[in-house]
């Protein structure tokens, strides 16, 4: 060290340090990037977790154990593997494989650790199985059998890559720039880590969406048949009380009444069978569709369904033929025509316009009811919103259901 000077060798030792404090700094951020990411996935399999086991229990209460372990190995696992899990393994209690996104593995013994250990203390566990691969396990309630365990395997190679790059970064820009290094190696780690986080953060965010349409979609439904059911068993036990001494025209008035409440629940049930339908479809199989026949088909309908409101069709002569599903359609202008009666007064008209334009054809339903305020516009194609969402309010109906 005799040939260097006490300024050089001052520089070098200052440039260790900053290379070494610059180092410990990134390290220590990666380090709390990655518990909030591990974290947030763990929480989003807890999540699922709980959701395949309402999904189970409602199987199994319908069909049995049988129904339920198809439950699990057909929709539970498709679902989960949607979401992102690379791997996706139920057990029971004794760790046997009851779904498996290998079919093959089924009835197998699973030796995996982080199963073994949630059986045994009733934990969620967290393991690495790889540097990028995670294995996240929670208990889980087997209908008709003791608990068992739910294991999902997520990569998430961008957190591994990521803290690799900030690595590299921290340790070259403490070697170029010695002063500059640390607000630089700070400023880029906290960059790229936090895009990763937010990634993250999104996906958690889609999930909790779903969440909060289940609960929508769920309390609509309980509301909407809450009233047609109350009424018809409302009649009937009105009819078994009276007995014999009902005269028969109030026999024929309460069962005709119970007769519209069930139309009304068919109505009902055919309109969530048909939008699962359209969900689960996606893909859309054209075939020609006459607009003037479908409009007359939908007035013939709705003028039987609601004798009180006038029907009229604007369909001019020489439209085009539409390249689409014909019942998807027809759904879709019910939906809306349906609609119009509810917030239309008796005696009014509803009526179904078309226009043709360059390259598409518009469809246009307009009715005589009090209209949308416009600061209610926003909520019409939000799944299953309401403008009334109040129990008490007048016209019923599921809202706009997701697409």
């Amino acid at each position: 060290m005799r040939g260097i000077s006490f300024r050089a060798r001052a520089m070098a030792l200052v440039g260790l340090c900053v290379l070494l404090v610059g180092t410990a700094l990134v390290l220590i951020e990666s380090g709390r990037i990655r518990e909030l990411i591990l974290s947030e996935r763990a929480a989003q399999v807890a999540r699922v977790a709980r959701h395949v086991e309402e999904g189970a229990t409602k199987a199994y209460l319908s069909g049995g154990r049988e129904a339920a372990l198809a439950f699990l190995r057909q929709e539970a696992v498709h679902e989960v593997l949607s979401l992102g899990a690379e791997k996706v393994i139920i057990t029971d209690g004794a760790r046997k494989i009851l779904a498996h996104s290998d079919p093959a593995l089924v009835g197998r013994i699973y030796s995996g650790e982080e199963v073994a250990e949630v059986l045994e203390s009733g934990r969620p566990v967290t393991g690495a199985e790889t540097a990028s691969e995670f294995a996240f396990a929670v208990p889980l309630a087997i209908p008709g059998g003791p608990p068992g365990a739910f294991e999902a395997e997520v990569d998430i190679p961008a957190l591994y890559s990521t803290i690799a790059t900030v690595r590299r970064q921290a340790l070259l820009a403490s070697l170029i720039v010695l002063t500059v290094a640390l607000p630089l190696t700070s400023w880029s780690a906290n960059r790229l880590l936090g895009r990763v986080y937010d990634r993250e953060r999104r996906a958690s965010e889609r999930l909790r969406e779903a969440e909060r349409l289940k609960s929508d979609l769920v309390a609509a439904v309980s509301h909407e048949f809450r009233t047609p059911l109350a009424a018809i068993i409302g009649y009937l036990r009105t009819l078994l009380r009276s007995g014999l001494d009902a005269t028969a025209e109030e026999r024929a008035a309460f069962l005709d009444s119970a007769e519209r409440q069930a139309g009304r629940l068919e109505r009902l049930v055919e309109t969530l069978l048909a939008t699962a339908g359209i969900e689960r479809a996606g893909r859309v199989s054209p075939e020609p569709v006459d607009l003037a026949e479908l409009g007359e088909d939908l007035r013939r309908e709705f003028s039987a369904r609601a004798p009180a409101h006038r029907f009229e069709l604007a369909l001019p002569a020489g439209l085009p033929q539409l390249a689409t599903e014909r019942e998807k359609v027809h759904l879709i202008l019910a939906n809306l025509l349906d609609n119009a009666i509810k917030f239309s007064p008796p005696g009014s008209t509803v009526s179904l316009a078309a226009e043709a334009r360059p390259g598409e054809i518009r469809l246009a339903i307009a009715d005589e009811g009090p209209g949308i305020a416009p600061e209610k516009l926003r909520t019409l194609f939000r799944p299953f919103a309401q403008l009334d969402s109040s129990a008490t309010r007048k016209a019923g109906g599921l809202g706009k259901a997701p697409g």
